[in-house]
């Protein structure tokens, strides 16, 4: 018999405004090149001026820090705030003027200094503002922008130096006529640059970030492109993070998580820690295909038809066969470690828990196989992390996930019904606990499976919370297909459909597999 399921791969970005998280001892830098294009008149500082530098400094750096806008004038100015204590020259364009903004980013490294967008979203108070505080005392304006309503009323005297963006003819400034063009820009020194920082911008973020960036270049920081904002999701990423091993990652655009999970993402990166098959995220496209069953019993499922060397071989041959030639696949070996019971037991839990160190052994030698382990958990009366907690061990590796089968819940510790019914907070204390594990060893994303999950087998399941930390699969019961739509509606996720535990020798899904909306999960009993 089927159990057909849906998936959702909770993997929610959030980006807050501004964030930073675990700052680090404050380098000095030589930062340049920050740019405003459309921001809010509130993206002010209230920092106060600094006295004129001759050298640009750089602010304290975090470890990580997301800056968020889909307004380019105020990312660019919030870029400014972020990375410049104070800079004596500083790059003035046009919001409008594509030219020039092509062209800031070897002006903003020329002279070492921010970049701010006039004529956008935020006012000229606010980019008046920000030149004060960085006590800027020279003001290279790229393009046909007029700087009067900023210079005119800043605190103190500030020059102005303009820079063509195009010749007469509209042929682009090049490289080396910006450098004689910038001859009359005062000499401030040898900046000190950010020569261990990484700028992150998402390429297929639709927010012009140009003078953000080149605020950032400017201030030393090497750039990094990352593909729908997850440093974890790509090979190329994880590769570049685990070399540079930088002190400090400023990500542009709010395609990126905030910057608390930013800093636990680029610290995971770093690592080169990966899921089995690679990466570090549990994307749409892997596919799990295995075994269930616990290592004791023959009677609940495959695991326990033979020794655990022969369950890793019989996975991978059931893995290659049900999507063959597929390089997407990942052999799995769902382990039921608490078997629900009526008797009560000696703690009284009702549920038989398997040795927590023969779990670790059985995950360990997986790992080596390259297979992912999911430990099946029946919770009986006790909840669902007071049974996990046992197998934290196991959970520390990064081919571990977890499996709630909701079913086996009793209604308490002296009666042995069954209600199949979970308090949403019991869930989420799931998910946080997997969150606590994977901050805690730098590790690839989880995977949580919610088994026999209608809508009303989660109480209010709209409550779960999301965490980059986790993705979540949810497995429909036995004989009938979960209502998408109302899932969706419930949880406010977009599923997927999904395949758990077919009966061996039964109809596999082989086709379904090879269908457009293929299942993520597939084990079979």
């Amino acid at each position: 018999m089927a159990d057909w399921g849906i998936v959702d791969h909770r993997l929610a970005l959030k980006a807050p405004f501004v964030q930073t998280a675990g700052a680090l001892v404050a380098v000095a830098l030589t930062l340049g090149g920050c740019t405003q294009d459309d921001a809010s008149t509130d993206a002010t500082t209230t920092a106060e001026p600094v006295a004129a530098q001759e050298t640009a400094v750089a602010a304290a750096l975090p470890d990580a820090a997301t800056l968020s806008s889909d307004a380019p004038a105020e990312l660019a100015l919030m870029a400014s705030q972020q990375l410049f204590e104070s800079a004596p020259t500083v790059v003035l364009v046009g919001a409008e003027d594509d030219d020039a903004l092509e062209l800031v980013g070897a002006v903003a490294t020329e002279v070492a200094g921010p970049v701010l967008v006039l004529d956008g979203a935020i006012g000229s108070s606010a980019v008046r503002t920000e030149l004060e505080r960085l006590g800027a005392r020279t003001a290279v304006v790229v393009g046909a922008v007029d700087p009067a309503e900023v210079v005119d009323g800043s605190a103190g005297e500030v020059e102005v130096i303009s820079v063509r963006a195009t010749d007469a003819a509209g042929v682009p400034t090049g490289v080396a006529e910006v450098a004689r063009l910038l001859s009359e820009v005062p000499d401030t020194g040898e900046p000190t640059l950010a020569d261990e920082s990484l700028v992150l911008t998402d390429p297929e973020d639709d927010v012009d970030h140009r003078a953000a960036l080149a605020t950032a270049r400017a201030a030393g920081a090497v750039p990094l492109d990352v593909p729908g904002g997850d440093p974890r999701a790509s090979d190329e990423t994880i590769g570049v993070l685990r070399q540079a091993q930088a002190l400090s990652v400023v990500a542009l655009g709010d395609s990126f998580a905030d910057s608390d999970d930013l800093a636990e993402q680029v610290r995971a990166a770093s690592t080169g820690v990966e899921l089995p098959g690679g990466g570090m995220v549990l994307t749409d496209g892997r596919r799990f295909v295995g075994l269930y069953g616990t290592r004791i019993s023959p009677s609940l499922g495959a695991l326990g038809q033979q020794d655990t060397d022969a369950s890793i071989e019989r996975a991978r041959r059931v893995a290659e066969s049900t999507v063959p030639g597929a390089d997407d696949v990942v052999p799995t070996l769902e382990l039921l470690v608490t078997v629900a019971s009526p008797a009560p037991g000696a703690d009284g839990n009702h549920a038989n828990e398997q040795d927590p160190q023969a779990v670790l052994e059985f995950a360990e030698r997986a790992r080596k196989a390259g297979q992912y382990v999911v430990l099946a958990v029946q919770p009986g009366s006790a909840t669902f992390v007071e049974q996990l907690r046992a197998y934290d061990d196991a959970l520390a590796l990064p081919n571990v996930g977890v499996s709630l089968e909701t079913e086996w819940r009793f209604v308490d510790s002296s009666s042995p019904a069954l209600s199949g019914t979970i308090p949403t907070g019991e869930v989420s204390d799931v998910v946080d606990h997997l969150r606590d594990v994977v901050r805690t060893g730098a590790l690839p994303q989880k995977l949580l499976v919610i088994r026999d999950s209608a809508p009303s087998a989660v109480v209010d399941p709209a409550q779960l919370p999301d965490a980059t930390e986790v993705g979540v699969v949810i497995a429909g019961p036995a004989g009938r297909e979960p209502d998408l739509e109302e899932w969706g509606a419930e949880t406010g996720v977009e599923p997927m459909w999904g395949a758990t535990r077919w009966l061996q020798g039964a109809d596999v899904p082989a086709a379904e597999l090879g269908d457009e909306e293929q299942p993520t999960y597939v084990v079979y009993r």
